[in-house]
């Protein structure tokens, strides 16, 4: 994501704080999506059951 926002900078096709915002959006979902998924998946079965009741489905 670093060398894309460089290149779409170095062209003038993207301005230093959208690239920013890029790069930054990519860390966060690199960093805690992984981790979300480890708690909904969570080997005592809570994480799936949380996760059922936020999607509003019951568990069959």
């Amino acid at each position: 994501m670093v060398a894309i926002t460089a290149v779409g900078v170095d062209e003038g096709v993207l301005g230093a704080g959208e690239a920013a915002a890029l790069v930054g959006a990519a860390m966060v979902s690199v960093l805690v999506l992984p981790l979300l998924a480890l708690r909904l998946r969570a080997p005592d079965g809570r994480g799936a059951a949380r996760a059922q009741r936020s999607a509003g489905t019951e568990s069959w």
